[in-house]
């Protein structure tokens, strides 16, 4: 007849805490330096979403009219095309060249002044540029010069915006559906390992690629859709690597003159920043060495009481 017998040891709960380095392109565990080899998981895929256009366009028109510049002095006073006429905070600028004749003397000697008129332009789009006839300065011209500016009605001006893509709705499109896809795809790469293999957490990375935007940027519109290429990785390796691993450390920590009784590797955790370097963390339980198999010779045709005496 046979009999196993179940030891329970009082152990002390020892921390353990270390460093190691998962290695894609190592081909053997070395326990002295922490290193253990792994699998690169990997997973392609191109994720979408949407989000309302927040970005704003000037879509209205420039006000235009007529002004009239009228030459008191004894030159002719050329005006280029783009010449400003100021009434307030207003500024109109001429569509063409002109030359305002200079003033004559009349028969009796009186000035007779010279006029031409110029089309305008308002500088800015806006219905607050539809200005009532009213006198302009001209600041091209300097002080003291004998040249006046009369508008006519300023009309066709109009203050309209229109929603248009941004880059900022881009961006946010895409960061929204590469994080919603997250969890999935994590799922996903998870499901490539193994039976005897463990993944780390913390070698998780997702590399989203060029942003496709529809439409496009600066484009008028309510809404963006976007799509987003994505590349996931993941690091595995083996379960038997790993706890051999934990179980060297946990002896370090021990000491040579104790034995591990349990090495914590059920309750190990992980933590990583996305590189193949690594820590973990666990508690082992630990005390005297105990000679199974002395003990069971000893034991050999005992009586229960006399076998958990020993």
């Amino acid at each position: 007849t046979t009999a196993q017998v179940n030891l329970f040891a009082k152990a002390s709960k020892s921390p353990v805490s270390f460093d190691f380095t998962a290695d894609p392109g190592a081909t053997k565990a070395n326990l002295a330096t922490a290193t253990i080899p792994a699998t690169q998981l990997k997973l392609d895929k191109t994720v979408s979403g949407s989000t309302p256009a927040t970005g704003k366009k000037d879509v209205g028109t420039k006000a235009s009219g007529t002004m009239t510049v009228s030459n008191g002095t004894g030159v002719d006073q050329p005006l280029q095309a783009g010449t400003r006429f100021v009434s307030g905070d207003k500024v109109f600028r001429s569509t063409s060249d002109v030359t305002v004749p200079a003033a004559t003397l009349d028969k009796q000697g009186n000035k007779v002044r010279k006029s031409v008129s110029v089309g305008v332009t308002a500088d800015a789009n806006g219905d607050q540029y539809n200005l009532a006839p009213t006198s302009y300065s001209i600041p091209g011209l300097g002080g003291g010069i004998d040249v006046t500016a009369q508008g006519g009605q300023m009309q066709g001006g109009t203050t309209k915006t229109q929603s248009v893509v941004s880059q900022a709705d881009v961006d946010k499109a895409a960061a929204t559906a590469v994080e919603a896809a997250k969890d999935d795809a994590k799922k996903s790469l998870d499901g490539k390992a193994n039976k005897d293999q463990v993944v780390l957490d913390g070698s998780f990375v997702q590399k989203p690629g060029a942003v496709t935007a529809n439409p496009a940027v600066g484009s008028e519109a309510s809404q963006v859709s976007v799509s987003v290429p994505v590349a996931y990785t993941e690091l595995a390796v083996s379960k038997q690597d790993l706890q051999n691993l934990v179980k060297a450390q946990a002896q370090k920590v021990v000491g040579a003159n104790n034995q591990v009784y349990d090495d914590g590797f059920g309750n190990l955790v992980v933590t990583g920043n996305g590189t193949t370097k690594f820590n973990g963390s666990t508690n082992a339980y630990a005390g005297p060495k105990i000679d199974t198999a002395a003990l069971a010779k000893q034991m050999k045709g005992k009586k229960f009481g006399e076998a958990e005496n020993l």
